[in-house]
């Protein structure tokens, strides 16, 4: 995988033959650039957008088996031992917009729980 990556910043940084390097042609590159490094180090994660707020996701499961949605960007930290630890927080604890996608959810709940309230008085 590392030496696709070399591939990949290599042909970003050459450009065409006459070394100036073509805008598009840059710009896909460092895309997947970006991308194969991305896969590198958080393997198997799909990545999305927040609807909200837009900013880039990664999904994990939780212990109970749901789907939990992660800041991309993660945080690295040192403990007392000298190891590196690496974590993506929960996303709903900082999108600016979390409160509405709660009361979202939340009307959502109760117009299925009224639903279900009358097909059982039916």
């Amino acid at each position: 995988m590392i030496d696709k990556i070399l591939k990949t910043a290599r042909r970003l940084a050459d450009g065409d033959a006459a070394g100036v390097p073509d805008r598009a042609e840059q710009k896909a590159n460092y895309r997947e650039l970006l991308d194969q490094v991305d896969d590198y180090f958080n393997p198997g994660r799909s990545k999305s957008l927040c609807k909200k707020c837009r900013a880039p996701l990664v999904w994990a499961e939780t212990p109970a088996g749901r789907k939990a949605p992660l800041d991309a960007v993660a945080i690295c930290g040192i403990d007392a031992n000298g190891e590196v630890h690496t974590i993506h927080l929960n996303h709903f604890s900082t999108c600016p917009d979390a409160d509405a996608v709660r009361a979202e959810k939340k009307a959502a709940g109760d117009v299925a729980k009224d639903v279900k309230a009358e097909a059982a008085d039916e």
